[in-house]
């Protein structure tokens, strides 16, 4: 779990950042409604980090990235669970940005 002292809005805002620049995104694109390929992509795995590393709430997390739906949420969670799976390439990109959010 990622530091748990400072504020809740501090560690999503430090996954998006981390999740943009490793994607050469803005934080702008991964709250936007956009729903290229690329962007979408880093957006789920933005939530996925949020969910699942620092254990936020899913209507927190869909607040944060431009007020998405919960329901939104839950799906880039469970498409990233899968997709990790089977895809190493995910698992190694995803350890690469959480090694930059601590």
């Amino acid at each position: 779990v990622i530091n748990k002292g400072t504020s809740e809005k501090t560690n999503i805002l430090k996954v998006q950042k981390v999740v943009a620049d490793y994607f050469q995104i803005s934080i702008d694109d991964l709250k936007s409604k956009k729903r290229t390929a690329a962007i979408a992509f880093s957006r789920q795995i933005a939530m996925y980090i949020c969910r699942h590393d620092l254990n936020e709430s899913f209507e927190r997390i869909g607040l944060e990235f431009g007020g998405k739906d919960h329901s939104t949420v839950m799906h880039s969670c469970d498409k990233i669970s899968e997709e990790l799976k089977t895809n190493d390439e995910l698992r190694k990109s995803i350890e690469k940005i959480k090694e930059n959010i601590i």
